[in-house]
């Protein structure tokens, strides 16, 4: 599904979160091609992390993400 979404729409960056990613977040973000993961509850953390991708600020240290070890740039 991941794919399809990737190959479908032009996203600059492609979000998850849910059950498993406070488990396993770089599972999540591997088999699911993502960007970030939430981790835990995201109520916050998303509103944190769209206002840093909004602004183009630094995003890599909202609390409560998961990134891939690759350090993807977006």
């Amino acid at each position: 599904m991941a794919q399809i979404i990737r190959q479908s729409l032009t996203v600059q960056s492609f979000i998850i979160g849910g059950s498993m990613s406070p488990f396993s977040p770089e599972e999540s973000l591997a088999h699911l091609q993502a960007d970030i993961a939430v981790i835990g509850e995201g109520e916050y953390t998303m509103l944190e992390l769209c206002d840093h991708l909004s602004r183009s600020s630094d995003w890599r240290f909202t609390k409560g993400i998961g990134i891939p070890k690759t350090g993807r740039e977006m």
